[in-house]
């Protein structure tokens, strides 16, 4: 279990587990405030946009169970409204950094060490209201 303090409210990750093999990612439920967020979550890749009061963060999805049917998302939760939104836009690998502006930065891989992989992500793009 993994936990780290956020305006004194708790998020942590559950039920960790190794997708995609050879090194990663992993991912887990997000829980926060003590409820459960988002399952299949990538662990520790969020961000708080203290702004707006949002938690971005990167949603894991299979759709076939193989390779084939992987893709990630970029999701978030309004934290004065509870509610829960997810964009449109999918991509092979992602981990999210920073919010500037109105947009976020992040890499199209699993980390944020090389550089040509960073890119911002107009945080307009359409989205859409999900559930957990």
């Amino acid at each position: 279990m993994n936990k780290k303090n956020l305006l004194h409210n708790e998020i942590e990750f559950v039920k960790e587990r190794q997708v995609i093999n050879m090194g990663g990612p992993w991912i887990g439920n997000l829980i926060f405030k003590g409820k459960l967020l988002s399952k299949e979550c990538i662990v520790d890749n969020y961000v708080f946009d203290d702004i707006d009061h949002k938690i971005f963060f990167v949603k894991y999805h299979s759709i076939t169970g193989n390779m084939n049917g992987v893709f990630f998302s970029i999701n978030f939760h309004m934290v004065k409204d509870e509610r829960l939104f997810e964009y449109e836009k999918r991509f092979e690998t992602l981990f999210i950094k920073n919010v500037v502006n109105d947009k976020l930065e992040i890499f199209e891989a699993f980390h944020d060490k090389i550089e040509k992989y960073k890119t911002y992500f107009d945080l307009n793009e359409k989205f859409t209201e999900v559930s957990s």
